[in-house]
């Protein structure tokens, strides 16, 4: 190996510690979840409208959340009653131009019918959090006629396949 040839990764390692070279996450690993599994771990399912979305800081200035309204529109698990407002809690989002961003944290966009498995919110029980990241979140929208198709998106997700406790493979 010549000395210009020890030099380019000697150069690239030196970036990388000082910050020059970022080297970005595009998916949050996760373990795929049925339908069973994401009723069982949630405390409500429900159909609902999304109202609005707000971001803010936590307490100690580290991590953003976004709180998203939804309207109920119909029950399936809980005791939520129809018209009832919920806040789903997810971690991410932006507050004064500074933005945090989680690969598979679910979306939410204003007026977007959505199907939801929520679990209580361990830090606040006001809110709720989304059972297996964006796998409980699912849009509501019609064809061209006029029934309601159920759709997820697990953009930013990877699927690990386990065996006896032990990941094998990454999807």
């Amino acid at each position: 190996m010549t000395t210009k040839s020890r030099k380019i990764p000697a150069i690239i390692a030196l970036l990388l510690c000082l910050g020059f070279v970022s080297i970005r996450a595009e998916a949050t690993i996760v373990v795929p979840l049925t339908l069973e599994e994401m009723q069982t771990r949630s405390n409500v399912i429900v159909r609902a409208i999304v109202l609005d979305s707000t971001s803010q800081w936590d307490r100690s200035e580290k991590h953003i959340f976004t709180f998203t309204r939804l309207k109920i529109l119909e029950t399936y698990k809980g005791d939520n009653a129809v018209g009832e407002i919920i806040r789903i809690r997810t971690l991410g989002g932006e507050v004064g131009g500074v933005g945090m961003a989680v690969a598979g944290t679910a979306k939410f966009q204003p007026s977007e019918e959505v199907v939801v498995f929520g679990r209580i919110d361990r830090y606040d029980a006001a809110n709720f959090q989304i059972v297996g990241m964006s796998q409980g979140k699912f849009s509501v929208k019609n064809n061209p006629t006029g029934e309601a198709v159920v759709t997820a998106n697990f953009a930013g997700l990877a699927f690990a396949s386990t065996s006896e406790g032990k990941v094998t493979s990454i999807h």
